[in-house]
């Protein structure tokens, strides 16, 4: 798949945002004794929650664009799926901590949005807007393509 310049560097922006913000902490709360959990925690064990399915579809978006397989027909439009898909789970996991902190009265103690998740889904947007350029050209040169010249 051929990406321009500014798409490459939109994409890679948003892949490296998105394994990084996995890995760092999306929820912050309690009172004196402060938790954080993240997308996916390492130490002292390892817990999933959400952060594998997030470095998952960025490493198949890395191997779509880098790597294509031979059997991927019309690869622009899985790219815009793999996208979608990144942004709809970041969105769900933003509105799950807001809704359990309005639920609580917004106490001093109830669970934040911390910088992990920000990075998650300020790189699913940067990996949206390139799928949507990508898109947007593929589609550009299709048309000229089927269209007799003069």
């Amino acid at each position: 798949m051929s990406l321009t310049l500014s798409q490459k560097f939109l994409f890679l922006l948003g892949v490296v945002l998105t394994i990084l913000g996995s890995f760092l902490p999306w929820e912050q709360g309690g009172d004196f004794v402060p938790y954080w959990r993240s997308g996916i925690q390492v130490y002292p064990g390892f817990v999933d929650n959400g952060g594998v399915i997030i470095v998952s579809l960025s490493l198949v978006l890395l191997g779509l664009v880098y790597r294509l397989p031979n059997f991927i027909n019309k690869p622009h439009l899985w790219f815009m799926g793999f996208t979608m898909a990144l942004a709809l789970i970041s969105i769900y996991d933003i509105t799950d901590i807001v809704r359990r902190r309005t639920e609580l009265h917004n106490v001093f103690w109830a669970p934040t949005v911390d910088y992990g998740l920000k990075m998650v889904a300020l790189g699913s947007l940067c990996l949206l807007v390139a799928g949507l350029l990508n898109y947007r050209t593929q589609h550009q040169m299709s048309r000229t393509r089927l269209v007799p010249r003069a």
